[in-house]
């Protein structure tokens, strides 16, 4: 789970960079570029592993190969994170179904991280960046266990 909110944060950040550069195209400004990113200290997000991707795709059976990619692009466009993203999810024991209700849950929650706090946890470093992920973590969690006991009070009654 921390995997799909990690790459929600940075494919929040990556998506505000990208509507920037898609106003200064008349500029110069090139939105697939990943130097474009690097260069404001935001991860270049490859299209395959686009947050819009994985919801887009949520409900197929074959989501949890795709957040596996989707990973694994992640760190061979950003070598700083090689070997540091889980890559677990396509694992046959995952149920599938509730990966992609995760994602839907996560995009409902209409969870957007704030562009200070983006900041923040970049130029402090790594440990650091788990502080607004954990509360982050925490506000996707009180929102699956809302949606399950929901349904949950639904299909009982």
């Amino acid at each position: 789970m921390l995997g799909l909110i990690f790459l929600k944060y940075i494919s929040d950040a990556f998506e505000e960079r990208h509507q920037q550069l898609l106003a200064e195209v008349g500029e110069g400004a090139d939105p697939e570029d990943p130097d474009e990113y690097r260069a404001v200290n935001v991860f270049w997000v490859p299209p395959e592993a686009r947050w819009q991707t994985l919801q887009d795709n949520a409900k197929q059976p074959t989501i949890g190969k795709l957040i596996d990619e989707a990973m694994f692009a992640i760190e061979r466009d950003n070598p700083q994170l090689k070997g540091i993203l889980p890559k677990d999810s396509g694992r046959p024991a995952l149920d599938k179904h509730r990966l992609g209700e995760l994602i839907d849950v996560i995009a409902r929650s209409g969870w957007v991280m704030p562009r200070t706090a983006r900041r923040i946890s970049w130029g402090i470093g790594k440990q650091r960046l788990l502080t607004p992920l954990i509360v982050i973590s925490y506000k996707i969690i009180q929102t699956w266990i809302h949606h399950a006991l929901t349904l949950r009070s639904d299909h009982h009654r």
